[in-house]
């Protein structure tokens, strides 16, 4: 079959195939040298944990970004794919020294690329691989993503929150606002732009932004920084690895409800986060920020009624809640009402035996 690039491209201003070279090259997202353009790395070094993008391997990725950059249809995002898009921009490049215009040639991201490459070849006179299975990396060595994804952090999800140190919600906002900021004039004629801002849009506002010089605590930038101080408070007490990023935003809380869940679980409570401060007091200070910006409408309080609270500790964050907006007196009544029936109020400690009687005079 061959390749009709009018109804391709749909639209004239959609992508041609210099954008593999914007994909692949100097500032593209899988360069190889390590340009700082590279999405591996826009996040920071964050989901790598550190790791050049040129031998990390993304685990676990949504099916949104499997279907932008897996080439070579693993289902994992890393070096084959990678080095794929360099031949692939090599062989474009080629092309054009040869006569060709780039406009010639259609773009394709990695799911529409894998089910045209042959046509691309016939067409065009390209000198592609099958990309289904290819296993190259930058450095010309036969090193499947597979085999490499077996031996990094034991397998676990890139997005997993028992991963480098919770970095994933941080690490997804960086990656999908580079993409999307670097790489816009590439996702012309798709809605890829909104799919990417929806996936790491942890605030529902509709846009990707970050905590800035003006300190915008609604940020999702700043929901990701919460995230990962949270993780690292935690680590050593806490076993993080059931925590998925998408799970979390695809449950019924999102990830205010986790952050709920954690703020008044008893490691909480009883975790050190900074200048003597528990993570429990960390996390409230955060919901007060959200609140005083209107993010939410107040601080979030147990799914059991108080998080484990004594009565005189929930006195007291009630106490200091009193005045106009806050607790009221009813608040202050109902706790009364209730002192000491659970609520996690301390159990009395038990009397002493009574002693015996003194023995009698002889």
């Amino acid at each position: 079959m061959r390749i009709d690039k009018r109804v391709l491209l749909k639209e004239e201003s959609a992508p041609s195939s210099y954008f593999y070279r914007v994909l692949a090259g100097g500032v593209g997202f899988f360069d190889t040298t390590g340009s700082v353009n590279m999405f591996y790395n826009a996040s920071g070094g964050l989901l790598g944990g550190g790791v050049p993008g040129n031998s990390y391997v993304i685990i676990g990725a949504p099916q949104l970004l499997l279907d932008l950059f897996d080439y070579n249809g693993d289902g994992l995002i890393g070096p084959n794919d990678q080095q794929y898009a360099q031949l692939l921009a090599d062989e474009i490049v080629a092309y054009v020294q040869q006569g060709g215009s780039y406009a010639d040639i259609p773009f394709f991201f990695a799911n529409e690329f894998r089910e045209n490459w042959q046509d691309l070849n016939e067409q065009f006179g390209l000198n592609l691989p099958d990309p289904n299975g290819f296993s190259q990396t930058y450095s010309g060595s036969d090193v499947p993503d597979t085999e490499t994804a077996a031996n990094q952090s034991g397998g676990i999800s890139t997005f997993s929150l028992g991963n480098n140190f919770g970095s994933a919600f941080l690490g997804l906002y960086e990656m999908c606002f580079s993409i999307t900021y670097n790489g816009a004039n590439m996702f012309q004629g798709t809605d890829y732009i909104e799919q990417l801002t929806a996936l790491a849009d942890f605030n529902g506002d509709g846009e990707l932004s970050g905590i800035g010089q003006d300190q915008n605590y609604n940020s999702d930038g700043y929901i990701g920084m919460v995230v990962l101080a949270l993780v690292s408070y935690m680590d050593d007490v806490v076993d993080f690895s059931s925590y998925d990023l998408f799970d979390i935003l695809d449950s019924d809380g999102g990830v205010l409800g986790f952050l709920t869940e954690i703020m008044f679980s008893p490691e909480a409570q009883e975790t050190e986060a900074f200048g003597g401060n528990t993570v429990f007091d960390f996390l409230q200070m955060v919901f007060q920020r959200w609140v005083d910006t209107g993010l939410i409408d107040e601080i979030p309080t147990a799914p059991d009624g108080d998080g484990g609270q004594s009565d005189y500790d929930r006195l007291i964050q009630i106490l200091s809640q009193y005045g106009e907006g806050g607790t009221n007196f009813q608040d202050i009544l109902q706790l009364l009402s209730t002192w000491g029936q659970g609520g996690g109020s301390p159990t009395p400690p038990t009397p002493p035996p009574t002693p015996p009687p003194p023995a009698a005079a002889p």
